[in-house]
């Protein structure tokens, strides 16, 4: 394959995806904050994608610097990962960027503790789905139904998949009402 054989070639190839990961800690600064980080890069090198990451965990809660945090950094990520805790100090204008981005169809990955996250915006809440309240289970196993087996992110899974996790009470509805949410009711006894 000639030069123009390579470009042509690579003008071929989509371009790889990329995530910004936050690990921000305002509350509570997680042991596995820097592990998380490690293994998000690694399956970016293993899944195709690029993950860029801020070291977020490493700042002391009361010196948070969000100053990168604008649309125009946003527009270079297809995707972005919180496992953030806290009221960030973000602006109000940084804290609609992030909505917006995900209204404007990018991802977005809410992990471990980010439903912890910017309990004084409401709105990041509803786009989460729920604000954190309690543990309920520690390292248990539970068996999770699949809502919708036939949605790309679950096709895989089957009709139930188990699961060893540390399971969360929400303040506020996970999903909404209209769905069912006797899964999680029947799966700790709630019924």
């Amino acid at each position: 394959v000639g030069l123009v054989g390579m470009s042509v070639l690579a003008a071929a190839q989509p371009a790889r995806k990329k995530l910004l990961f936050l690990t921000h800690a305002g509350l509570y600064k997680h042991t596995s904050l820097g592990p998380a980080e490690k293994a998000v890069i690694e399956l970016g090198k293993t899944g195709g994608f690029d993950v860029t990451t801020v070291e977020g965990y490493k700042q002391e809660a009361e010196k948070l610097d969000f100053s990168f945090f604008t649309p125009e950094y946003l527009a270079g990520f297809d995707g972005l990962m919180m496992m953030t805790n806290g009221n960030l100090p973000m602006t109000d204008a940084q804290k609609k960027a992030l909505l917006d981005f995900v209204r404007g169809g990018k991802g977005f990955i809410g992990a471990h503790c980010a439903s912890l996250t910017f309990y004084n915006y409401p709105e990041f809440g509803e786009m989460v789905g729920g604000y954190y309240r309690r543990s309920i289970k520690q390292n248990a196993i539970g068996v999770l139904k699949v809502e919708d087996p036939n949605h790309p992110a679950t096709r895989m899974l089957g009709g139930s998949w188990p699961l060893v996790d540390e399971f969360y009470h929400f303040g506020t509805a996970p999903w909404d009402a209209a769905r069912p949410k006797d899964n999680i009711d029947v799966l700790f006894g709630n019924h």
